[in-house]
């Protein structure tokens, strides 16, 4: 059944990104290895994005006799947020090959990569609570990536 929204907000944040998961972790069943899978509330839509955006150029492979994508051969390791930024932890579980069975492992690892590494990026613009436009701050020794409102939220509280 539907879950409350009146529920403890980590745990709406947890049901929700469970969900994500399974349903990807149900279409490539090799997706993620069992440890650290935290996405700050915030960055849910982006991760999301960026897997999508992973499993979108499909291939026909010849070893295989199938049609497959990069979700196929990827494996995230660990996703969490570290001084303010999404970090975004994967490999390659196993070979990749185009139509004419050439190797083409390097090639999809790199596609991967730089797309990984436009997410990080894009992390630094929006708030790591909301998903709003934010920006990375620095409160006390703390970074993280906020909105102006959860910056002064969190400001306020350590007052």
């Amino acid at each position: 059944g539907r879950k409350s929204i009146n529920q403890p907000r980590k745990n709406r944040r947890e049901n929700a990104q469970m969900k994500t998961i399974e349903e990807l972790n149900e279409k490539y069943p090799k997706l993620f290895a069992e440890s650290g899978t935290y996405v700050p509330e915030g960055w849910v839509e982006l991760v999301t994005s960026l897997l999508n955006s992973m499993g979108k150029w499909q291939w026909h492979d010849a070893t295989r006799n199938a049609y497959v994508t990069n979700l196929d051969f990827v494996q995230v390791h660990q996703i969490k947020e570290k001084f303010g930024e999404l970090r975004f932890y994967f490999g390659i579980h196993d070979k990749a090959y185009n139509n004419n069975g050439e190797d083409i492992t390097s090639s999809t690892l790199d596609y991967c990569r730089g797309m990984v590494d436009f997410a990080e990026s894009l992390s630094r613009t929006i708030c790591q609570e909301c998903g709003a436009k934010g920006k990375m701050r620095k409160i006390g020794g703390w970074y993280a990536t906020l909105c102006d409102q959860h910056h002064e939220a969190v400001v306020k509280s350590r007052k």
